[in-house]
């Protein structure tokens, strides 16, 4: 259900799937656009990403 990435160590992707309707979660951006049905339905105001998007800059402690 949800998932880590190392060079993401801030945030966790929770799959929508596993969430029941109705939630208010909505999206913050759309990834692998690239891989996406001719028949998908993108929000414009969503963040875009054609691949995985890169890591976020390194933040000293």
């Amino acid at each position: 259900m949800i998932g880590r990435n190392t060079a993401r160590q801030h945030a966790c992707v929770i799959r929508l799937g596993f969430i029941e309707l109705p939630h208010d979660l909505p999206p913050t951006s759309a990834i692998w656009l690239d891989d996406a049905p001719d028949w998908a339905v993108i929000d414009p105001a969503l963040e875009r990403f054609d691949r995985q998007p890169p890591p976020p800059p390194v933040t000293p402690a």
